[in-house]
């Protein structure tokens, strides 16, 4: 049914099993006062608007080699008054991905690589990479910071954690703006005698 679903406490999708969110209208969310442990699948509405149907999660994500995270462009947002521990087997996608915590001082930590499709938002509280990555995918658009106010958010490195810009350059046939070659150099010219494409 088209309503908002809350969890008072951790909600665990076992492996073979699946929740699917089915909601025709746009402004209904599942919101998870505890944890969120990921095992099976979990699939977010496709057919709607840009905005709703999203996880709100106080708690802590964490995906195992067996879950499935189908977002279908739908966001997460971290919030409460805790720390957050962001686990997942090989890294997850997230297109958008949001911290409203209820203080600065409230920190999501980075146990895996994450990649945003869309938009990372970084509203309240603190991302801390640790020795992973956030990694700004890129198609026929790249994925964006939101602007951070230094007075309710922050970003840590306390380990070898980085941001990765992905580069998307458009090649192959098609129409304008696409580039009419299937490859390209990806550097300055060369001048120099018996330079090869290899070298």
């Amino acid at each position: 049914g088209d309503a908002n679903r809350q969890i008072a406490g951790t909600l665990t999708i076992s492996n073979g099993s699946g929740l699917i969110l089915n909601n025709t209208a746009v402004v209904f969310n599942i919101t998870i006062l505890g944890n969120f442990i990921l095992d099976g699948t979990i699939t977010l509405p496709g057919t709607l608007a840009a905005f709703g149907a999203d996880i709100i999660l106080h708690g802590n994500w964490t995906r195992s080699a067996t879950g499935a995270f189908y977002p279908n462009e739908r966001a997460v947002f971290f919030t409460g008054t805790g720390n957050s521990l962001i686990t997942a087997n090989n890294g997850e996608i997230f297109p958008y991905l949001y911290f409203t915590k209820s203080a600065k001082a409230q920190t999501i930590f980075l146990n895996d690589d994450i990649s945003i499709t869309k938009i990372l938002g970084i509203g309240t509280g603190t991302l801390d990479l640790q020795n992973k990555n956030v990694i700004l995918k890129s198609g026929d658009t790249t994925a964006s910071v939101n602007q951070i106010s230094s007075a309710t958010a922050q970003i840590t490195y306390s380990g070898s954690g980085r941001f990765i810009v992905e580069r998307y350059i458009p090649t192959a046939v098609g129409a304008a703006p696409l580039h009419l070659k299937s490859w390209q150099f990806l550097a300055v010219p060369v001048n120099q005698d018996n330079q090869t494409v290899n070298a």
